[in-house]
């Protein structure tokens, strides 16, 4: 199984800037993030190396395989796992709720008289028994909002209107043999731009200002979940190698493809935790 790293260049080289990453995968597995902190990027200086030729970085700053291979080895690469930390940050949220869970219990036992609050009883008004009740009436506050719920809508009709795209093309492919096909194949694909289009922003708005979690994604497959990943990376601007991606991101008004590489610094901080949620559930 692969698993998805970031090397981050620490220095120093007259070429190559501080702080330029080469994201790369591997075969190498860390229980912890402490344990892969002591590690230099030594054992990964074959990987970096061929994924700093494969991303065009020696093309770039003028430099060769061998020469990132050595910096590799000399330990001048900063070694992040994405997945590892979202894994360790899961886990300290599980424990924190539990010890909380474990908390409550010991004060329901050292207070029994106290079983009830104010709060766990709703009140009741006769008058209204009658009345119809609304659709909120029967969503939990505490758990789901009206704003969630909507976004998670908007998340499936996007990945809907992405996947008729995927289609489309494949079907327009099939057709284009056929010259009584292509005005049809035509007509369609412009369709389905303008759907794309419409629904750009709440995309854009999703991905970068909302905070995602495992009930908006658990459902997702792997192409979904690759689509929203690089959904992060389109709206700064990231000029994908993956012809797919190109064509998919080039119908949104915002995207505006402008650099080759997307450092973890230019993300805010909701776009980094979606990032290591959206990266954790790939490597399953």
């Amino acid at each position: 199984m692969n698993y998805f790293y970031i090397a981050r260049f620490k220095g120093p080289h007259s070429k190559i800037p501080i702080g330029y990453e080469i994201h790369f995968d591997s075969t190498r597995h860390f229980v912890s993030v402490a344990e892969l902190e002591k590690r230099s990027s030594n054992p990964f200086a074959n990987e970096i190396a061929d994924a700093a030729v494969t991303d065009g970085v020696c093309e770039k700053y003028g430099v060769t395989r061998e020469i990132i291979k050595g910096l590799a080895q000399e330990g001048h690469f900063y070694i992040e796992c994405p997945s590892l930390i979202a894994k360790e940050e899961e886990e300290r949220v599980r424990k924190e709720r539990k010890s909380k869970r474990q908390g409550d219990q010991r004060s329901q036992q050292n207070n029994p008289q106290v079983t009830t609050t104010t709060e766990d009883i709703p009140s009741i008004d006769v008058q209204s028994t009658s009345s119809i009740p609304s659709l909120g009436d029967y969503i939990p506050s505490k758990t789901w909002s009206w704003k969630k719920i909507i976004s998670v809508v908007t998340i499936i009709i996007v990945l809907g209107l992405l996947i008729m795209d995927s289609l489309t093309k494949q079907s327009y492919t099939k057709n284009s043999e056929n010259p009584n096909s292509i005005a049809a194949s035509k007509t369609i694909e412009n369709d389905d731009t303008e759907e794309a289009q419409e629904c750009d922003p709440d995309l854009e708005d999703i991905i970068c200002t909302y905070s995602i979690d495992d009930c908006d994604i658990d459902y997702m497959s792997k192409e979904e979940l690759r689509i929203i990943r690089n959904a992060i990376f389109a709206h700064h601007g990231k000029i994908f190698k993956s012809q797919d991606l190109t064509d998919l991101f080039s119908k949104y008004e915002w995207y505006n493809p402008s650099v080759e590489n997307v450092s973890m610094e230019e993300l805010n901080e909701i776009e980094k935790a979606n990032l290591r949620l959206i990266q954790s559930y790939e490597n399953r």
